[in-house]
């Protein structure tokens, strides 16, 4: 089998932090979801070239088949994960705000 990686790099995180401050309550909690679904959205393209990548020709279906759960104002967090099928298992990634 083989193995798929993906990293994810922050970078000028101080920069966010000082905005962050600067916003408070349901603004907070909206960009808050919009920041955690852009780097799902990342994630889902890396992994999507990964696949690319790891295994020889892929299909459509196989590339395409990475899911983002995206976080919303009250739930911040977001999963991706290839798509949810009953003959399969599969490990599912998720980004929580602290």
């Amino acid at each position: 089998m083989a193995d798929l990686g993906v990293i994810i790099r922050a970078e000028n995180l101080d920069k966010v932090a000082a905005a962050v401050a600067r916003i408070g309550g349901a603004k907070l909690q909206v960009a808050l979801a919009n920041a955690l679904n852009d780097v799902g959205s990342q994630a889902k393209r890396a992994m999507e070239q990964e696949l690319r990548s790891v295994f020889d020709r892929p299909t459509p279906f196989i590339t395409k088949s990475v899911k983002v759960f995206p976080a919303t104002a009250a739930k911040l967090s977001v999963a991706i994960a290839p798509a949810l099928d009953s003959r399969t298992s599969c490990k599912v990634f998720s980004v929580t705000a602290a």
